[in-house]
C-alpha cells in the first residue's frame, strides 16, 4: 500500500485514504507525503499500527522502513496501551528492539519519559514483557539502553499475568515465572550500573532484590513460595546474599568491581599465599626419597 501511495497522484492518495479519514474524523492529506505518513500510522479496531505488527512478526527491516517513513513509535494500542516496543519485547526480536531504540535521542524522550521505560495501562514496561515471555535476547537488547529495572506495575494485567499483585518489578516477574536467566541478566545489569554510578559519584541505585510488591513480598519470597523444590533462584534473589556470592565467578561482575582491593582482601590473599607455601614445605619434607636416591649406584 505504501508503494502504491508513493507512486500515485495526490488525488489518488486522497481518494484511497478518504474512508479512513472519515471514520476517525481526520483531515484528508493534502499531498503524497502527508498521505504516506498517514498510511504508516493506520490503526485497526484495536489501535494496532503497522509498526506494531512488524515488531510482533519480528521484522527489523520493516520496522526501520516504517520508521524512515515517519511511523510514530510512541503510539499505543487500544487493548492495554502497549507501544511497538512492548510488541518487540513480547515477540523476542532483539533486532526490532534495537531498531526502535536507535532512533535519534529527541524521539526517544517525550514529556520527560524515556521510550525504553514506556508503560502500558497496567504499568508494565517492555522489560516486564521480555521477562514474562522469556525473551532473553530482547531482554539483553533492552538492558543495553539503561532501562529502569525498578519499574513497578500499577495493577494486574491480563496480557502478562505473573503474580497478580501491583508494584511488581521485572525481578518479581522473573521470580514468579522461575526465570533464572532473566534474573541473572537483571542483576548483572544492576552491578554494572551501580559501579558506574559510584564511579561518577551520582545517586546510588537501590538493590532490585529489596523491592516489595503491594503485598510486601520481595522477589526471593515469590520464588520460594512458587517453587519450593528449587531453591537456586530464591538464593540468588535473597537481598542478604552478597552479590559477589550470588553471581559467583560471573565475568561481568568481576569486571565491574571498582578501585583497589580492600585491606581485608589483601590480608586474606597474603595469608592464603603463606599457607600454601607452608603446605608445600611440609609436603616436601614428608615426601619419600626418589628411586635414584634410595638405590645409589
Amino acid at each position: 500500500m505504501v508503494d502504491f501511495l508513493r507512486t500515485s497522484s495526490p488525488g489518488s492518495v486522497r481518494a484511497a485514504l478518504l474512508p479512513y479519514c472519515r471514520r476517525y474524523c481526520l483531515p484528508v492529506p493534502a499531498n503524497v507525503e502527508d498521505g504516506v505518513r498517514l498510511a504508516v500510522g493506520l490503526t485497526n479496531s484495536k489501535g494496532q499500527t503497522p509498526l506494531m505488527y512488524a515488531c510482533a512478526a519480528g521484522c527489523p527491516e520493516l520496522v526501520r522502513f516504517l520508521l524512515s517513513l515517519g511511523a510514530d513509535p510512541w503510539v499505543v494500542d487500544r487493548c492495554t496501551g502497549r507501544t511497538a516496543l512492548h510488541y518487540a519485547a513480547s515477540s523476542g526480536c532483539a533486532g526490532c528492539v534495537a531498531a526502535l531504540l536507535e532512533l535519534p535521542p529527541s524521539m526517544l524522550t517525550r514529556h520527560g519519559h524515556r521510550y525504553v521505560n514506556a508503560r502500558n495501562l497496567s504499568g508494565l514496561a517492555p522489560l516486564h514483557f521480555a521477562v514474562f515471555y522469556e525473551r532473553h535476547d530482547a531482554l539483553r537488547a533492552l538492558l543495553r539502553h539503561d532501562p529502569d529495572i525498578g519499574a513497578a506495575t500499577t495493577c494486574d494485567s491480563y496480557d502478562a499475568w505473573a503474580d497478580g499483585e501491583a508494584r511488581a518489578t521485572p525481578l518479581h516477574f522473573a521470580a514468579a515465572r522461575s526465570n533464572y536467566t532473566a534474573a541473572l541478566e537483571i542483576l548483572r545489569f544492576y552491578v554494572r550500573a551501580a559501579a558506574g554510578a559510584a564511579r561518577r559519584r551520582t545517586h546510588a541505585l537501590s538493590d532490585p532484590r529489596k523491592a516489595r510488591n503491594a503485598c510486601g513480598r520481595r522477589p526471593w519470597q515469590l520464588a520460594a513460595g512458587h517453587y519450593p523444590a528449587d531453591r537456586s533462584l530464591a538464593v540468588l534473589l535473597h537481598p542478604e546474599q552478597p552479590l559477589s556470592a550470588a553471581l559467583g565467578d560471573d565475568v561481568s561482575f568481576k569486571s565491574s568491581r571498582m578501585g583497589p582491593p580492600s585491606l581485608a582482601a589483601l590480608a586474606a590473599a597474603a595469608l592464603k599465599d603463606r599457607l600454601l607455601q607452608s603446605l608445600e614445605a611440609v609436603q616436601a619434607r614428608l615426601a619419600p626419597p626418589d628411586a635414584a636416591d634410595a638405590n645409589p649406584p
